[in-house]
């Protein structure tokens, strides 16, 4: 019995893991356990990643690290369901505001080089 029940945990613990990488996944869809499961696992992640980023600001992590790791959380907050949950806990002050600007800065400055991309694709000039 125990094993049936540690197996349909770790089942389930991954096929909620597997939704966050769906691109067209909705936060409606999910049960409200899964929600908290995934609430609790972004917040896990970014903890680590808004400690590391104390860690750069204080000169004990090295910049490539700390572009690496802010590189990884731009990427997934651009999926669907971590962007609903980073809009949440921005509004819940979970963050400081130091760290929460050094990520959604990054996402701006994403966002502004992908248009200008697809603006000069649109005029059908090559890259730069």
């Amino acid at each position: 019995k125990r094993q049936e029940y540690q197996q349909g945990r770790e089942s389930r613990f991954a096929n909620v893991v597997r939704r966050i990488y769906e691109p067209k996944a909705d936060v409606d869809d999910l049960q409200a356990s899964d929600l908290i499961l995934l609430l609790f696992i972004h917040r896990a992640v970014f903890q680590k990643i808004e400690g590391e980023y104390y860690l750069y600001q204080h000169g004990f992590l090295d910049s490539a690290r700390w572009e690496a790791r802010k590189t990884w959380a731009c990427s997934y907050i651009e999926l669907p369901l971590v962007k609903a949950w980073w809009e949440d806990e921005i509004k819940q002050g979970i963050f400081r505001p130091e760290f929460i600007d050094a990520i959604s800065g990054e996402i701006r400055a994403r966002l502004k080089v992908q248009v200008a991309a697809a603006r000069r694709a649109e005029a059908g000039n090559p890259a730069e």
